[in-house]
């Protein structure tokens, strides 16, 4: 029992994460796939098979959008490809059904948790605050329901999270590599998630970090803090242009259309803004 409360001392997110595991589980086996989730795992078992998210089975074809993400050969080349290539490791692994397609983003919705409250605790360097916001986290609905569905959304919160308890560590002048390839790692989990909003998210995370400094007058870190942004950015962008030129995703297709330059320009103050208000 002492051993009980010792861990709960040294890991308080404990319990609130039990409560937030229950409510994802008994949300992610509640009903069936929905048709976006279906849509995911339809590719996915085409992926299982042919090694490339297929469209059409020989029976059945994906008419998500009206087939529009599919191009000459059948192949999505239109969504970014991790979400499908995720629960196509778990069908895999665990077999075919509505949890193991949901299974990899439970535990994408997990890590997110856990990894809030130490973002938090280096934020403030208060216990209390990260535990109450976890706490929050744990009986958001929105957050429960995002993160157990089988499809992006949980590994976008993880990689965003992610990204920017890399930064606040990046700031510190780390000497080990890790912080660097937890960066790298999470843009690319992003990117390859929806890489439409990364294009939002990214530039406001940057400034985010960036008035941190500011406000603190490191002047010094903000200079190398942009360097190592910029640098990491390069190699991002590098490992995920393969695929941008080998699918060639075109954005005249499908309800991607809504994104255009003007919305881009449009949303952007917004999406700034609102990641400074999360920030502080």
């Amino acid at each position: 029992m002492e051993r009980v409360y010792n861990n709960l001392g040294t890991y308080p997110w404990i319990l609130p994460l039990i409560l937030f595991v229950v409510l994802m589980v008994l949300g992610a086996t509640a009903h069936p796939l929905w048709i976006d989730e279906a849509e995911t795992a339809f590719f996915a078992k085409m992926i299982v098979k042919t090694g490339l998210p297929m469209g059409f089975d020989g029976v059945n074809m994906s008419a998500a959008n009206e087939a529009t993400v599919l191009n000459k050969e059948l192949v999505n080349h239109v969504t970014p490809p991790f979400q499908y290539y995720t629960v196509a490791a778990s069908f895999w692994l665990l077999g075919q059904s509505a949890f193991t397609a949901r299974l990899p983003f439970i535990l994408f919705g997990i890590a997110s948790f856990i990894l809030l409250y130490y973002v938090c605790l280096k934020l403030t360097g208060k216990r209390s605050i990260a535990l109450i916001t976890v706490i929050i986290y744990s009986l958001c609905v929105p957050l429960i329901l995002f993160s157990h569905q089988a499809r992006y959304y949980s590994a976008v919160i993880f990689s965003g999270i992610l990204l920017f308890y890399s930064c606040l560590v990046l700031i510190e002048k780390p000497r080990r590599v890790w912080p660097y390839f937890t960066f790298v790692l999470a843009g690319l989990i992003y990117v390859y998630s929806h890489y439409l909003t990364f294009l939002f998210f990214y530039p406001a995370l940057y400034f985010s970090v960036l008035l941190q400094l500011v406000n603190k007058r490191e002047w010094s870190q903000v200079r190398t803090f942009t360097i190592k942004y910029v640098l990491l950015s390069l190699v991002i962008v590098v490992l995920f242009l393969p695929w941008y030129y080998s699918f060639k995703p075109s954005l005249n297709q499908s309800a991607m259309t809504v994104f255009s330059f003007d919305n881009f320009y449009y949303i952007m103050p917004f999406s700034i803004l609102e990641v400074l208000a999360y920030a502080h």
